[in-house]
């Protein structure tokens, strides 16, 4: 898309859904590799926007993400962008029903689309919220946040939902910084 920030694709594009259904078909029908970069796994295909807010600029792109300006919070987890992306996968998914009702689309529930959107979800959308577990035994609000979004999902979609957990802080950081740190330690409660 010309009108494009960054990245992302226009998914608003009604081409762009027909496509990422055919590939989705065509895994499911066992046509060969996917593409470098798409994922899926028996009975799930895996959707995920890129890692930023490099979005599309077009008109209908930008009508799905206007009310999401009111879905920011100050956590890292919110939904300032779910009813965009959430709209494409719920495209996708309807079109892959049509052929393939028992297969499922599989997506994150991850930073400016951790909430739910606004509208019901396809009964072939499968869920992953990434939950924040290693930040829980110092920010307990955001172990809330999580939990609350966690909950919200668990009443949103009732296709099966697995967890997407970061147990990365503060090795990651550590190790792209190159600084040593003491291992995170998960206690059990």
């Amino acid at each position: 898309n010309p009108r494009s920030k960054g990245s992302q694709l226009c998914y608003s594009n009604p081409k762009l859904i027909r496509q990422v259904a055919q590939m989705a078909r065509d895994y499911f029908d066992g046509k060969g590799e996917l593409p470098e970069g798409w994922k899926a796994l028996g009975d799930y295909f895996a959707i995920v926007p890129d890692d930023n807010l490099n979005l599309c600029n077009c008109d209908a792109c930008q009508a799905l993400l206007a009310p999401g300006a009111t879905r920011k919070t100050k956590f890292f987890s919110s939904g300032e962008m779910s009813d965009y992306w959430f709209s494409f996968v719920n495209a996708v998914a309807r079109e892959v029903r049509r052929t393939h009702p028992d297969k499922f689309i599989a997506t994150l529930a991850y930073w400016a689309y951790a909430r739910p959107p606004a509208f019901a979800i396809e009964p072939n959308v499968s869920i992953a919220p990434c939950l924040h577990t290693c930040y829980y035994p110092v920010h307990p609000e955001m172990r809330e946040n999580d939990l609350r979004l966690y909950r919200e999902w668990q009443e949103k979609t009732k296709a099966p939902m697995f967890l997407w957990v970061y147990y990365h802080h503060p090795m990651e950081p550590a190790l792209i910084e190159k600084w040593k740190c003491f291992p995170h330690v998960m206690v059990h409660e």
